[in-house]
């Protein structure tokens, strides 16, 4: 009977999310958290999350759990100055275990790694009493989350687009795989 309340779970949960169960499986498996942690198959749009968080409300293995993402306004034009985040690996997280979960991103490259703490913000907390089947019975304590700073750059960002435009322009003409350009003035070579 478990092993078809697991497999019912694991039918609609494919279904909704449009994964294969094979993907799911996989993931399981690589995950190297806690037994407690939960485990990331997907990132979800607001309405999505909560339609699958009524739809699973009543199971205790299926979590939507809400988790920071950082905006970036001009998508992949400045992505070779802001860099990007991925999830800790071990070494990360014993380097930084004091703040950081197993399970949290970080920033890797370019300025996210350059100024993750000033980046990051501070998580929210709330610490809820249960009963010995798991059932919330109160609040203990709670924390609203304080989100991360801004960073404003001095970048030219017509300069910026125009460039990436022209670029992304020329290797698709040319059939290549990637590109680099500089822009210099020609009178002093800054």
């Amino acid at each position: 009977a478990e092993a078809q309340t697991r497999q019912t779970l694991l039918d609609t949960i494919t279904r909704e999310l449009g994964i294969s169960q094979n993907e799911i499986n996989e993931r399981l498996q690589n995950a190297n958290l806690f037994f407690y942690d939960p485990i990331e198959i997907v990132t979800l749009d607001y309405y999505t999350a909560l339609k699958l968080r009524i739809l699973f409300a009543s199971e205790k293995s299926v979590q939507i759990v809400t988790s920071t993402q950082r905006e970036y306004p001009e998508g992949e034009l400045l992505a070779h100055v802001l860099g990007y985040t991925g999830k800790m690996t071990k070494g990360e997280y014993n380097e930084h275990s004091v703040d950081y979960e197993l399970n949290d991103r970080i920033g890797k490259t370019g300025l996210e790694a350059t100024y993750e703490n000033a980046l990051r913000g501070t998580k929210g907390l709330r610490r809820v009493e249960v009963d010995a089947l798991e059932n919330a019975q109160k609040v203990v304590a709670e924390s609203e989350p304080i989100p991360g700073n801004a960073l404003e750059l001095g970048l030219d960002l017509s300069l910026q687009r125009a460039l990436y435009d022209g670029l992304k322009e020329s290797v698709q003409k040319n059939g290549g795989q990637g590109g680099a350009a500089v822009a210099l003035d020609p009178q002093t070579g800054l």
